[in-house]
Parts: structure tokens; C-alpha cells; sequence
């Protein structure tokens, strides 16, 4: 994972609010990039279904915040 975050150049990181399980890929994650935690609720007020692939292009976009 961490090569092909480096090769193709990926700077920033979304991710839902951490728990025990997400913690490693989080702590993993904060050493090549920066990493936005998100509101639950923030989330649940974007329209739309909310896939991996919906938050990558919202982050993308500038429509998240921190």
C-alpha cells in the first residue's frame, strides 16, 4: 500500500471517525500524508450515497472539511 500511495503521488487521506480498527491504517497513513478524520454527522448531511469512491471525489473536490 504504501508504494503505490508514493508512486502515484496521493498527498491527502479521508477517513471516517477512527476506531480500534481503523487506527493502524490511520496511524500508517499519517506518516506519508495528510490525513482528514470525518464527522459522522457531517457526513450524513452530504446528499448522495456515501461509497469510497463518492468521498475521494468530494474530498477532490473541496467539498469536505476537517
Amino acid at each position: 500500500m504504501w508504494d503505490w500511495l508514493v508512486d502515484n503521488e496521493v498527498t491527502i487521506a479521508a477517513m471516517g471517525s477512527p476506531s480500534t480498527y481503523s487506527k493502524p491504517p490511520y496511524d500508517f497513513l499519517q506518516e506519508v500524508m495528510a490525513v482528514w478524520l470525518l464527522s459522522t454527522a457531517r457526513m450524513k448531511a452530504v446528499p448522495g450515497r456515501k461509497s469510497d469512491i463518492r468521498i475521494a471525489q468530494l474530498l477532490k473536490h473541496g467539498r469536505l472539511r476537517q
